[in-house]
């Protein structure tokens, strides 16, 4: 990113350090049957946090949200469809980041019964 963004590489540093990473957490610390052995995001978060949910957006998956990029970018791509698939990316990032808010704050109440 310090070369893409070299006016905020500074500050990059700062936030890298602070970046954790939540499944190394999640492999340690949880199971649960219906996460089918998997610890991804999307088996975490219904037993987690069950109030979130991908079912209602149009975009519910990671290989969904990478195959709607690839259309955004295509130069064949319409304005028209091309703002429509910036807005569900943005609500699937929406969740997928509440996501990850949900499941740390799951953690670590969990972690200070």
């Amino acid at each position: 990113m310090t070369r893409d963004f070299p006016d905020l590489a500074l500050g990059l540093p700062g936030i890298d350090a602070r970046i954790l990473d939540l499944l190394v957490f999640v492999r340690r610390t949880c199971y649960h049957s219906s996460m089918a052995g998997s610890r991804s995001l999307k088996k975490v978060t219904p037993v987690l946090a069950p109030h979130l949910s991908y079912d209602d957006l149009d975009v519910h998956a990671g290989m969904q949200a990478m195959e709607a990029y690839e259309t955004i970018i295509d130069p064949q791509t319409s304005e028209e469809e091309r703002d429509t698939l910036r807005s569900n990316l943005r609500a699937y990032c929406s969740v997928d980041t509440l996501a990850m808010v949900e499941v740390f704050k799951r953690l670590v109440a969990e972690a200070e019964r």
